[in-house]
């Protein structure tokens, strides 16, 4: 009995021992600041341009107020209106820059129910995350 009351005593030593985890606080989460240069100004999208570079869109970083890796970085663009509910991604960075062409806005605004010719307001915003359950968002940037 002495034995099985050491060895008990024993496993729970060794099993405690595996739960010690650092505990990691969190600060005040500092949401990225999206730009571009065509913000709230008209853009035509033309054939002429359709290879160009559409305007590179710069933001700051995002901050989750602990030591943290690099966020992924999710650009989207949606209809003005739709709260990005029908978002399109224009693509994923850990970068602070991204840029896109002309023809992928294009392809993205057909995809969104725009019709050529008609004139629309677009959306972009940014989405920042360093896990599933961790992010943030940026403001609303529209042109």
């Amino acid at each position: 009995m002495k034995k099985i009351f050491s060895l008990s005593t024993l496993f729970l030593f060794f099993l405690s021992a595996c739960y010690d985890r650092d505990t990691v606080t969190m600060g005040e989460i500092t949401d990225p600041v999206l730009s571009n240069n065509l913000s709230n100004t008209q853009f035509g999208i033309t054939e002429e341009n359709l290879e160009d570079t559409f305007e590179p869109f710069r933001w700051t970083a995002a901050d989750f107020g602990f030591a943290h890796r690099i966020p992924d970085y999710v650009l989207r663009m949606d209809l003005a209106g739709n709260n990005f509910q029908n978002s399109i991604s224009l693509g994923t960075t850990r970068e602070r820059e991204h840029s896109v062409l002309v023809s992928r806005i294009n392809q993205n605004l057909l995809a969104l129910g725009a019709e050529p010719g008609d004139e629309v307001t677009v959306e972009f915003k940014l989405f920042a995350s360093i896990g599933t359950n961790l992010g943030t968002e940026s403001n609303v940037i529209n042109t």
